[in-house]
This record gives C-alpha cells, sequence and structure tokens, in this order.
C-alpha cells in the first residue's frame, strides 16, 4: 500500500515509522509529535490523521472514498480538534464551536502557521467534548481522531480530564497530540504515548518548502531567509508575514549600529525607522539579529551548511571583534524591556546605555 504525506516536508525516518505501524496493522492510539515552534508537527498529524481515515487499500490518502471527501468537506463528525484559543472563546458552547471551527479552517490552509499566544489554552469546556458518553455511543467500527494541537496550553482540568481517556482510548480512537515543549506535559500523559520528535529541516527541504510556500502564494522566495529560520518551515512563514526582506535589512542595519556602541549612531537608527515604536516589530527584529549571531557563529566553528552564504560571512566579520556574550545578554535584556515598557524606542536608548 503507498501511503502519502501531502503536507510534510522532510521527516523521512518519522514517515517511515508511520508507515510501518500502518502496515503492520498495529497502529499507537497515542501519539505525540514534539519539536521547535513551526517544525511541522500539525502538517505531520493531520497527514497521519488523513491516513487512518482513508479506507483505500491501494494509496492512502485516495481523496475518492467516503472517508476522504468528507475530509475534505469537512463534515466527519467523527473528527474533533482540541486548541489553543482565548478566554472569551470559551465560555459558551455556540463560541466555542466557532472559534474552533474558524481556527481549524485556518490550520488546513496554512498546517505550519500554527503559532498560539501565550494569551491562549486549551480549557476543561474543550476537555468535556471528549468525555462526554454520549461521543463515543456509537459503533466502535468508525475511526475517530482527536487532534490536540498545543497540549502544553491545557489548562490542570482539562489535562487531568484527558490523562483518564489515554489511559484506556476507546477501540478505533487515536490521539494525535502536538507540542513545542515536553518539560510542560504532565509525565503521566507522557508516559501513555509514543513520543515522536521532529528535528529541524535540512537546508534542501527547507528550500523545498519555500519554493512550494512561493508558488502557493505566488510570491517570490525569500531564499536569503532560510539560514536564519533554524530549520523551521513555521518561522520563515511568520518572517513573511512581517515583510521578511525589510524585516532583514533592519535586522542588519540594528546589528551594525549597535554592535559598535556608538550612543549617536545607535540613536539615529532608532528614530530613523518607525517600525522600532511597535513592540511586536521591534522584538521581531531583535530574535532575527539573535538567530543571525547564531548562525554566523555556526560557520565561524565550521558548524554550518550554509557557509557560502555571502550575508553570513558578512556578519562574521561584523561581529567578530565584539565580546559575544555580553552582546547577547544586551539584546535578551533589550527584549525584556520592550515588551515591559509602552515605548518601544525609549526601552531600547535606556537599555542601551546601561549596556555601554
Amino acid at each position: 500500500m503507498e501511503l502519502k504525506f501531502t503536507r510534510t516536508v522532510g521527516h523521512s525516518a518519522q514517515k517511515e515509522f508511520i508507515k510501518k505501524s500502518l502496515e503492520s496493522g498495529i497502529f499507537p492510539q497515542n501519539i505525540l509529535v514534539s519539536g521547535i515552534p513551526g517544525i511541522g508537527q500539525v502538517p505531520f498529524l493531520l497527514d497521519i490523521g488523513e491516513l487512518l481515515l482513508c479506507e483505500s487499500t491501494d494509496i492512502r490518502p485516495c481523496r475518492k472514498c467516503r472517508s476522504c471527501l468528507e475530509w475534505q468537506n469537512r463534515s466527519r463528525d467523527n473528527v474533533h480538534f482540541l486548541i489553543p484559543l482565548k478566554e472569551a472563546e470559551q465560555k459558551q458552547k455556540d463560541k466555542l464551536a466557532v472559534a474552533i471551527a474558524k481556527q481549524v479552517s485556518d490550520l488546513l490552509q496554512e498546517p505550519y502557521g500554527f503559532n498560539p499566544s501565550p494569551r491562549q489554552h486549551i480549557s476543561i469546556e474543550q476537555a468535556r467534548v471528549l468525555t462526554t458518553k454520549e461521543k463515543y455511543a456509537e459503533s466502535t467500527r468508525i475511526t475517530r481522531i482527536i487532534f490536540i494541537l498545543g497540549i502544553e496550553c491545557m489548562m490542570e482540568p482539562a489535562a487531568n480530564a484527558l490523562l483518564k481517556m489515554l489511559e484506556e482510548p476507546p477501540p478505533k480512537t487515536y490521539f494525535l497530540i502536538s507540542c513545542e515543549n515536553r518539560e510542560k506535559i504532565l509525565s503521566t500523559i507522557l508516559s501513555r504515548c509514543v513520543q515522536l520528535r521532529l528535528p529541524p529541516l535540512s537546508q534542501d527541504d527547507m528550500t523545498l518548502f519555500v519554493e512550494a510556500y512561493a508558488q502557493q502564494h505566488e510570491i517570490p522566495p525569500q531564499k536569503q531567509l532560510i539560514p536564519f529560520c533554524a530549520g523551521s518551515p513555521g518561522t520563515y512563514i511568520d518572517y513573511e508575514l512581517h515583510d521578511g526582506v525589510k524585516l532583514f535589512q533592519l535586522a542588519e542595519d540594528f546589528l551594525i549600529s549597535s554592535v559598535t556602541q556608538n550612543f549617536y549612531a545607535f540613536s539615529e537608527f532608532i528614530n530613523a525607522h518607525s517600525e522600532l515604536s511597535n513592540m511586536e516589530q521591534c522584538l521581531k527584529i531583535m530574535e532575527l539579529v539573535l538567530e543571525m549571531i547564531r548562525v554566523s557563529l555556526q560557520v565561524k566553528n565550521g558548524l554550518a551548511e550554509y557557509i557560502e552564504h555571502e550575508q553570513i560571512l558578512k556578519f562574521t566579520e561584523i561581529i567578530g571583534n565584539v565580546e559575544i556574550d555580553t552582546y547577547i545578554k544586551f539584546l535578551e535584556s533589550s527584549m525584556k524591556a520592550v515588551s515591559q515598557y509602552s515605548n518601544p524606542r525609549i526601552a531600547l536608548l535606556g537599555n542601551f546605555l546601561q549596556w555601554k
């Protein structure tokens, strides 16, 4: 039987494990897929779910059987999503259903774009949907898929309710779970799951993703951003959503103007760019600067595969005479200051003076 992973780029070893498990007829009912943000947990789980639901014995997903057509039309009542939402969206059942449907629709369009905010969580109200006995009163011949995305965002009452189901999952019911930080998950939940970790993508796989993304959205591929994505398609998408080329140039200018420790040069740069008055944009720029430094150090130590990238060689020269640990501390403290004060520019300049 031929199995296709239509959404997932790379991760051949993890795909092979899923294929062998399906072919053996003994598929784990609780799977937890982890990795850094945007690495592909959600598309991988969506692919697994589609493979489990398909009724074909030849090619999966066939996109022709009743189950596949229902999946494409989003009309299946045996597929459930638990997903981080804002508190206000989870107070009432009707609002909860609408919010989940909206999030799921967005995810199916852009699965690598899953990026819950710290203010979102999975509430006990969502978990109760699964623990209601009526939900499992139908024939066990029907395959059921429970997607739990961002399980580390699950509130403790919800996690405790879920744990009871993971201990004895109903027949033909599969819990497909994603996370970015396993340390935030109950050890009792971890122990009941088969755990798969997704590593960062290679340069070749990232290039394939960037080209496919550009073609899908009818935009030019920004391959110069690839080395600074830490092998994460989700990070690339995030850069694109924040005007990646301009963001990249701002990060380079931030690095150049700050490493000199010249207050007037840094002040001139800060005041010349309106983007730095926006907290989110300001933080994104400094996050990219940190990533530039990380990659440059890898190149300097002969550990990176992007060594021919001219821009990286330039950054390596820029930071060559800088005390890196001190500069990184400056960046980290600046990010903290920017997130705490209403005026990012003042926060940056004040923190720069302290560092200088």
